[in-house]
């Protein structure tokens, strides 16, 4: 199982500008149970950027494309992305699920996720296997990570910081 962690995968003036166009009163979340499809008691703030399956593409497909290309040029170079399926961004405020989030996959078929810290937050992302995490990673603002799409993993509701965003990509290459 390989997840690969890069730091400031993309410029301080990139992610300044994704974290601050998120974070703007412009930006729609919506407030949805069971953010996992697993767990209706895991609840959170959700906006649907792009949906391959839907034929759903917001502007802010456009702004944050660019991202996915730069994370996959610095995990492989040469690598391409052959599919895009969906794009998600995600938000949890502190104290807002006191129960575990559950290990999950994004999705049921072929692919891989990339996960975008968009601020800084505690807790971070946890690595499965099986029962056992086996990896936690840190919530660092401009962070990727990139795994395969049947690695399981879960989220945590931050405890110090207001809120956790991420962005949350699901591709093929």
């Amino acid at each position: 199982m390989v997840v690969k962690v890069i730091d400031d995968v993309v410029s301080k003036g990139y992610q300044n500008l994704i974290e601050n166009t998120i974070s703007s009163d412009n930006f729609d979340w919506n407030y949805i149970r069971g953010l996992t499809f697993d767990d209706d008691s895991y609840t959170g703030f959700v906006k649907r950027i792009f949906f391959k399956d839907y034929e759903f593409r917001t502007p802010d497909t456009d702004l944050l494309l660019p991202l996915l290309y730069e994370a996959i040029d610095k995990y492989e170079k040469g690598l391409e992305i052959k599919e895009l399926y969906r794009i998600i961004a995600r938000m949890n405020l502190r104290g807002q699920n006191k129960s575990k989030h559950l290990p999950h996959v994004d999705l049921h078929y072929p692919h891989y996720t990339m996960v975008y810290y968009v601020n800084d937050s505690d807790l971070g992302t946890n690595i499965h296997e099986g029962d056992k995490i086996i990896q936690n990673i840190e919530h660092k603002k401009g962070r990727a990570i990139i795994m395969s799409g049947d690695v399981h993993h879960s989220s945590s509701t931050p405890k110090k910081h207001e809120r956790r965003i991420i962005l949350n990509f699901n591709f093929m290459i």
